[in-house]
């Protein structure tokens, strides 16, 4: 899925950073901490990048991709299975029932929603870009 590669894509930029900045920690989860806050402390406390991971829609929107892709790599799609089901029936709730709803207790994704998931990865990717370049003057031709 999607948001999948996303994961990947931020596990590759912090080992970007941490060649290209000399830093001697790698991004490693030895904790029950979500990729998202690992990652986020990463970023900020070892790599010292200063930037507002909650400031977008994108971002909001990935948070709850998340929760979507958790459900269905460790529950099969089987919403009431989840340690967060509110919080995922809320996230849902705001869609349109054909792009993702929830029926008999189970996932139902689109392909419009497919899509969605990685428009707001890619927007949201140029403005982690943006604020690397920025911070760090690094800069990867293959980024955008």
């Amino acid at each position: 899925m999607s948001i999948s590669q996303l994961e990947f894509n931020i596990s590759l930029i912090a080992e970007f950073l941490r060649k290209g900045l000399g830093l001697s920690k790698k991004l490693q989860n030895h904790s029950k901490q979500s990729f998202l806050n690992l990652s986020k402390n990463y970023f900020k406390n070892d790599a010292g990048i200063v930037f507002e991971w909650g400031a977008s829609q994108e971002w909001n929107n990935i948070c709850g991709h998340f929760k979507i892709r958790n459900v269905i790599a460790h529950n099969g799609g089987i919403v009431s299975l989840s340690e967060k089901q509110a919080d995922l029936e809320s996230f849902v709730e705001n869609y349109d029932d054909d792009i993702i709803s929830i029926e008999n207790d189970c996932l139902m994704l689109s392909y419009d929603y497919v899509i969605e998931v990685v428009q707001d990865s890619q927007g949201w990717l140029k403005e982690l870009f943006s604020s690397l370049e920025s911070h760090t003057g690094l800069k990867n031709k293959n980024w955008v």
